[in-house]
């Protein structure tokens, strides 16, 4: 008993050096120096269950994000699946743990400096291929599907980051993968998971009518939106708000960019039913739990905005930029350039370019800005000390 006792507390003792370490990895942001003290934390018992507990952990990290994370935490989440792979013996932790990995690979590559992101996306599609060897349509089908879906979604954020031919490319590679998919996770046996499904064929179709022109640009968009309005017939606002705002902001962007493309009144009307779509997300109190998806809504918003002032004009198109403007400085509360320097910067664009618009708006109707008063004279900073 005695000894029992004694082992209880060097185990102790060894958690919360481990905890200590991770903290301080933590504050130094050395995403190696938290996944390996995240290793040593769950260091007992058999390769796979160590591996199921690294995975967890990674698990974890997302789920406090809920479901995002800034790249320093992500970079933990994939060397926490790549040691993963190291030690899973079973086919089902094998291929969890490379589905992982290309899940946290993509999710790197859609927020690191744009040079960077080619490496991290290729890796995903390595990981996924892998994991594809372990979870086979024959023997895993429902594994199988998920991956595929994974995959898919992956492919979709490259080719956000991509532009021209290789964004179609890529983007029509993502379609295939949910295609295959919804073979398995049917409306009938799986109605969340088909739901998520249209949510990212959604984005899939989005993305492509970016890149296309014309009669096929506007089809694509239209098929958009029904993705969206059909994954919304699952996704309510009382059983799963999260998920209902994300899509409410989804469906926001593929009326925007009808608007951008249909006839004056058209554009109107598809504007207004984006922002109420915005609107809708914005309700659904995400500031707390996923700072970075609310900041996003409140971009799409901010541009979705300029463009009914570019087609409204007057009073209302500087009312429109007005909100726009705050959409934006809200914005940029979470998009610090430090930790999110691709959102920073688009965000700094599109306040200039708001900024700008309202100029030529105040200028067409007559309004010239009454130049401010001179400041007075600026007084010596005087330091009080105690």
């Amino acid at each position: 008993a005695a000894l029992l006792e004694e082992e209880a507390k060097f185990a102790a003792a060894k958690l919360r050096l481990a905890e200590a370490n991770i903290g301080q990895a933590r504050i130094r942001a050395d995403a190696a120096g938290v996944a390996r003290w995240i290793e040593e934390r769950v260091r007992i018992g058999t390769q796979t269950e160590i591996a199921q507990a690294l995975l967890a952990g990674a698990g974890e990290i997302l789920a406090a994000g809920n479901g995002t994370a800034p790249p320093f935490e992500l970079e933990v989440v994939y060397r926490l699946a790549v040691s993963a792979c190291t030690l899973a013996t079973d086919p089902a932790t094998q291929g969890r743990a490379w589905q992982g990995r290309g899940v946290a690979a993509g999710m790197l590559g859609e927020v690191v400096e744009r040079q960077h992101a080619s490496k991290w996306f290729s890796e995903a599609q390595t990981a996924f291929n892998r994991a594809l060897t372990v979870n086979t349509r024959q023997f895993m089908p429902k594994a199988w599907a998920n991956t595929q879906v994974d995959c898919g979604g992956a492919l979709v954020k490259q080719a956000a980051r991509t532009d021209g031919d290789m964004a179609k490319e890529l983007v029509q590679q993502a379609l295939i993968a949910f295609d295959q998919a919804l073979e398995i996770l049917t409306r009938e046996e799986f109605p969340a998971a088909w739901a998520a499904l249209q949510n990212n064929r959604g984005a899939a179709l989005n993305r492509l009518a970016e890149v296309t022109y014309g009669a096929d640009r506007l089809d694509a968009l239209k098929a958009s939106v029904l993705a969206y309005q059909a994954a919304l017939e699952f996704r309510t606002r009382e059983s799963s708000p999260s998920q209902w705002a994300r899509t409410q902001n989804n469906l926001g962007n593929a009326l925007s960019l009808l608007g951008e493309e249909a006839a004056y009144g058209d554009a109107l009307d598809y504007l207004e039913r984006a922002i109420a779509a915005f609107d809708a997300s914005l309700e659904v109190d995400l500031a707390a739990a996923a700072p970075l998806e609310r900041a996003k809504t409140l971009h799409n918003r901010a541009a979705t905005l300029i463009l009914f002032a570019q087609r409204q004009r007057g009073e209302a198109g500087l009312s429109a930029l007005d909100a726009a403007l705050e959409c934006i400085d809200r914005t940029l509360e979470v998009f610090d350039a430090r930790i999110w320097p691709p959102f920073h910067e688009a965000a700094e664009r599109k306040r200039a370019k708001a900024q700008a618009l309202k100029g030529d708006l105040r200028a067409e109707m007559g309004d010239t800005p009454t130049p401010p008063e001179p400041a007075p004279p600026k007084l010596p900073t005087i330091l009080h000390r105690p």
